[in-house]
């Protein structure tokens, strides 16, 4: 059978221990023709020995010699890539036997104007309760729960790095990630900057179903509501350094308005949520009648995190006026 090469790109920096489940849940394929590059920015930790110590030919590691984020990894990932398709995972996932031969095998299917495919993103099994909790946030990973409404292949604006399969060709003539997001800011939403450039160029993406991944974040409530600050800056950077993307709509579609409508009777209800999801805690199974008090929980989270997100956003906007006009 003649299929493609692919090459599976995952950027790591100081996850030594992710990154062994990473790459050895990626060698677990039943995909015959593929290369993983693991592009190592800068680790200061023992990722390299970790590395090491899997002996396959099927891997190769590229050393940054100085610490440039996400899109500056996953640019030296591209340019090391000799693969006809580029596939895209993070180092603190794994991916499920199928996921390269189902991407691979839709891709092939689709019309010359697709750039790149998707697929389900989803807590692992042993997930923590915040970790489960996220999930069922509203906008959290809203492809793939239209997926398992839809059960079939869908058109979609953004796909997301810790699941993406891109034609080479394509994200290359693009010249991949833009690296200044995380130079100047210090913030990361290089995979959906992509996108947007690349469907203005007349290109389309799928989502696909069948190609789950797990992601195997376990956070405290801090480290969520930090993520969500980050995650608000990069929003407001995005308004200030590229207005044409959503424009004025850059709140409403990253989620914030709720936040800006912030009435005392959703702290109430937030409170109400929040405790009517304790008799669940610490359930491996979560069945349907438990999705209630879940949900209600899950909307909960979200009103806090959309405050987080709106001070992360004016910070953003802030910063980059800051730099605009004095240097």
């Amino acid at each position: 059978m003649n299929t493609k090469k692919v090459s599976i790109v995952i950027p790591t920096y100081n996850r030594a221990k992710d990154i062994k489940k990473a790459v050895e849940s990626v060698l677990k394929t039943d995909y015959p023709n593929y290369e993983v590059i693991v592009v190592d920015d800068a680790s200061k930790d023992n990722t390299i020995p970790t590395l090491k110590k899997l002996k396959t030919k099927k891997l190769r590691v590229v050393q940054r010699k100085i610490n440039g984020g996400p899109a500056a990894a996953r640019n030296d990932g591209i340019k090391a890539a000799k693969g006809e398709l580029i596939a895209f995972t993070d180092s603190d996932c794994t991916v499920s036997k199928e996921w390269i031969s189902n991407l691979a095998g839709f891709i092939k299917k689709l019309p010359e104007d697709v750039a790149g495919v998707c697929g389900t993103i989803y807590p692992p099994r042993d997930a923590n309760f915040l970790m489960r909790l996220i999930y069922f946030m509203p906008q959290m990973d809203g492809n793939t729960l239209i997926a398992e409404r839809k059960k079939e292949p869908f058109t979609v604006n953004n796909i997301s790095c810790n699941n993406a399969m891109w034609k080479s060709s394509v994200i290359r003539k693009m010249k991949g990630f833009d690296e200044s997001f995380f130079r100047y800011f210090r913030t990361v939403p290089e995979d959906s900057e992509l996108c947007y450039r690349t469907i203005k160029k007349g290109y389309k993406f799928y989502m696909y179903p069948g190609a789950p991944t797990y992601h195997h974040f376990r956070p405290t409530l801090k480290e969520f509501l930090k993520q969500s600050y980050r995650a608000g800056r990069g929003g407001g950077v995005v308004l200030a350094e590229h207005p044409d993307w959503f424009g004025w709509r850059t709140p409403l579609v990253l989620g914030f308005i709720p936040a800006l409508l912030y009435p005392p009777a959703w702290i109430l209800f937030a409170a109400f949520g929040l405790i009517s999801a304790l008799p669940i805690i610490g359930r491996r199974e979560i069945k349907f009648p438990d999705k209630i008090p879940l949900f209600l929980a899950a909307i909960s989270l979200w009103l806090f995190k959309s405050m987080a997100n709106v001070t992360g956003f004016w910070a953003g906007l802030f910063q980059v006026l800051k730099k605009r006009f004095f240097g």
